[in-house]
């Protein structure tokens, strides 16, 4: 019996291991999609591109955020890569300057692999959610002024603070305890567990043959998806904070001017359901929930304030200016079966610090309301959009409006990283 404890525990844990790659999956953001068939019956402006983005988001790696590069050139570390040396540079087409960048878990950095495990996890949850992160980029030397790329050297910390957030401790909505270890718990009882012959090279192949089995991984699938939608679903608070030093453009050299930045956010679900839980909520119960969840309420607010940083002007004689930056946004988003809502309203300001930049500063309120309803068996989705910017300086008013009747339901917005 002894022999068959082990072996149930080793298979248990190989499990959890593999949900251990899901940690930061639940603060990814999704932007709407695309959709081929769709007829636009309104499609006012903007005139402004990033007038209507709304960042509701901390970086995941403040530093290469910073860094001022083309993210798809960085490699980001997650779980699997603890930590990751990225050298965008390599994949840069000249005129970008070369970077290099490192980013990783505190607690994949400090805590020995021997000792990575989930108990200890649930004990140093924070560390492990903790990244630091460092860049260097040498900038671009550029005949035309106007071109030139300051080098920066960038440093970064992030963190999301609250287990409620975390797939592999938060849990389902009404209930307690990890939604991963619940779920697994409950797919034990239709695991088909290999039966120990007391011999030890027999039983080894057992257990290797029964980790790559199709089964374990149908059930670690659901169990890591149930993990998921409880971590989405689950309140989180997230903070995050960047040192930058800009220097001499096309070199790593007189690194004279400094700026920081932080990001805070917020946000937390109202109005979901969990699994069944009369009882012992079963196996089939929590795939179910997962399969068919199909209503939420989500509520958030994000802040940042950078200081004394490089702000692009747009225009050719002054093309930056450094200046003291604060944005702050609020939003409420709605998911069903039949419709989606968002509303989203914030507040930027840009104040140049040099003199005889004033002209370059300024204020904006935004707001932009979304609707999609389903229009009843048809296959319809009416779409409609409004937004307002009202700003003062070198901060723009703008508006945008759009009417669109597509073919295919629209996708969540997901505009806090919801399900």
């Amino acid at each position: 019996m002894r022999t068959y404890s082990r072996l149930a525990s080793r298979t248990y844990f190989a499990v959890a291991l593999s949900l251990i790659s899901m940690n930061g999956a639940a603060y990814a953001q999704s932007s709407e999609a695309e959709n081929d068939e769709a007829f636009d019956l309104i499609n006012e402006g903007p005139a402004g591109k990033d007038v209507f983005v709304f960042d509701f988001g901390v970086p995941s790696s403040p530093a290469l955020t910073l860094l001022g590069i083309d993210k798809d050139k960085i490699t980001q570390s997650n779980s699997l890569k603890p930590f990751v040396l990225s050298l965008p540079g390599i994949l840069a087409s000249d005129g970008e300057g070369r970077a290099v960048a490192f980013d990783g878990s505190i607690g994949s950095l400090l805590i020995a692999p021997s000792q990575q495990r989930y108990s200890r996890y649930q004990q140093r949850a924070l560390l492990f959610r903790t990244r630091f992160n460092i860049g260097l980029y040498e900038g671009v030397d550029d005949d035309d002024a106007s071109k030139d790329k300051p080098s920066r050297v960038t440093l970064g910390l992030s963190s999301s603070l609250l287990n409620s957030s975390d797939p592999l401790l938060a849990a389902v909505p009404g209930g307690t305890g990890s939604a991963y270890i619940a779920c697994l718990d409950a797919a034990r009882g239709n695991l088909n567990l290999p039966v120990p012959t007391f011999n030890e090279a027999a039983d080894a192949a057992a257990i290797a043959a029964f980790k790559k089995s199709k089964d374990l991984t149908a059930f670690a699938t659901t169990c890591r998806d149930v993990a998921d939608l409880a971590a989405r679903l689950g309140t989180d608070f997230d903070v995050g904070g960047g040192l930058l030093l800009e220097g001499d453009p096309g070199k790593i050299a007189g690194l004279n001017d400094e700026a920081g930045v932080f990001w805070a956010s917020f946000r937390t679900s109202f109005g979901a359901s969990g699994p069944n839980t009369e009882g012992g909520t079963t196996f089939d119960e929590f795939k179910t929930w997962e399969d068919d969840f199909g209503r939420w309420f989500m509520i958030g607010a994000s802040g940042r304030v950078g200081h004394h940083e490089s702000v692009a002007t747009g225009d050719t004689v002054t093309p930056q200016v450094q200046a003291n930056t604060y944005a702050v946004w609020a939003g409420l988003e709605s998911y069903s079966k039949s419709n989606r809502f968002a509303l989203q309203v914030g507040q930027e300001r840009i104040d140049p610090t040099g003199t005889g930049n004033s002209a370059f500063g300024g204020t904006r309120t935004v707001y932009n309301a979304s609707y999609d309803q389903s229009l009843g068996d048809t296959g319809l989705w009416l779409s409609l959009s409004y937004g307002k910017a009202e700003g003062t300086g070198a901060l723009k008013s703008d508006s945008t409006a759009r009417v669109t009747l597509t073919f295919n339901a629209p996708t969540a917005r997901r505009i806090f990283g919801g399900p």
